[in-house]
């Protein structure tokens, strides 16, 4: 191998190097947004368009079950051994590692393009660390070429050669090749079976919807776009796990569709202020919507709103007093309004209209104040939702 080959190889096994870095990190986030645990936030989470969050929970990331970014990662690791065999081991030992090597690396940058594809026309959010995946590939594919000591019309015979030498007679080439092609053929077929069935499953979800006998009234606090002409009402309770998430995902729809109104409502699993409930179960939750209603007196809904969402297992008496000192609220007017009949009846309200809906649970939508959906959705579910009533206006 000459300097010029063998400086490509070294820069090369070193691109591999990121990559792998890379997919671990990205398996990390998958498997971390795909946890319960809705607290989690990488740190490429950095806007409603770049943001790997986003891509992780799509079923993009997966590849008949299994996270893309761990087939990638095995890649790689394969792709580093077999570049550092053929820098340490005498050429006649692996005369042909540098062909293999490219083809891989072609076939790394097709699949880039493709996954870059999805992220702009399917999913409407970019990956950092795919893009950096990306760049490694192009960079792969680079040394790979200046590498490869293989005039490149040889290419396919020297594979041939490979096969036969594996496989042994060109007759059992031919049946493996017979087999790769149709298991290809499987792959593929596969992944538009997977994608084909996810898209029957969203076009489905406005079957769920139950239309509501007579409309309630569109009201709450008003979290995105107030001037929007679909309105999304969540009834929520700050304690609920699944009703965190579900606000995240809206807020990100919300900042994307600026015709969404999203207003939220208050339905606490408390029994000190829902009579639905007969055992402790939201110890902490009326008080959370009461803390959240009297901050609206003083301009810091939102603010407040925020902090019962990112400490929501912190949620207590001790939260509320410091959370009133960092935002700057006035802690005297906050007590008076606390327990004040005013806001008493302002919470009774939404509780009151939940029950009305007869909501056995948290999160509920109500869309346009027309139509309910109870319980966890997808972010594609809902946004789906939101696409086919945007077409209707």
């Amino acid at each position: 191998m000459n300097r010029k080959a063998k400086g490509a190889m070294l820069v090369m096994v070193a691109v591999l190097l990121v990559g792998l870095a890379a997919s671990l990190q990205l398996t990390y986030i998958h498997f971390m947004v795909a946890d319960a645990d809705t607290n989690y936030k990488s740190f490429c989470n950095i806007s409603e368009t770049i943001n790997c969050d986003t891509v992780a929970a799509s079923p993009w990331s997966t590849l008949f079950g299994i996270p893309i970014a761990i087939l990638g990662g095995l890649t790689y690791l394969f792709c580093i051994a077999l570049a550092g065999a053929r820098l340490a081991l005498p050429r006649q030992r692996l005369p042909h590692a540098g062909v293999h090597l490219f083809w891989i690396a072609v076939f790394c940058v097709a699949y880039s393009l493709y996954l870059a594809y999805v992220c702009y026309a399917e999913i409407g959010a970019w990956c950092l660390m795919c893009m950096v995946l990306y760049a490694v590939n192009v960079v792969f594919l680079l040394t790979a070429w200046v590498a490869n000591d293989v005039a490149l019309l040889r290419h396919f015979s020297v594979l041939l050669e490979n096969a036969r030498w594996i496989f042994g007679s060109g007759r059992r080439v031919g049946a493996v090749a017979f087999v790769l092609i149709a298991v290809a053929g499987m792959f593929a077929f596969g992944i538009y079976h997977e994608r084909q069935t996810e898209r029957e499953v969203l076009d489905a979800v406005e079957k769920k919807l139950t239309q509501l006998a007579a409309p309630i009234p569109v009201a709450g606090n008003v979290l995105a776009n107030p001037e929007g002409k679909i309105s999304v009402m969540i009834f929520s309770d700050y304690q609920c796990p699944y009703c965190q998430r579900m606000e995240r995902v809206l807020e990100d729809l919300a900042k994307k569709y600026r015709e969404m109104k999203l207003l939220r409502r208050d339905f606490p699993l408390d029994q000190g202020c829902n009579p639905m409930l007969t055992r402790p179960f939201h110890p902490h939750a009326c008080d959370a919507s009461r803390h959240a209603l009297c901050s609206a007196k003083q301009g810091k809904y939102e603010a407040f709103h925020e902090q019962l969402l990112l400490h929501q297992k912190e949620i207590g008496p001790d939260f509320f007093k410091r959370t009133i000192v960092a935002l700057g609220l006035d802690a005297a007017g906050m007590a008076m309004c606390l327990t004040s009949q005013e806001t008493a009846d302002r919470l009774s309200v939404d509780v009151q209209q939940g029950m009305a809906l007869k909501l056995a649970g948290t999160p509920a939508l109500v869309f346009d104040g027309r139509e309910l959906m109870v319980g966890a959705m997808t972010k594609a579910e809902v946004e789906r939702l939101i696409q086919i009533k945007m077409r209707r206006l």
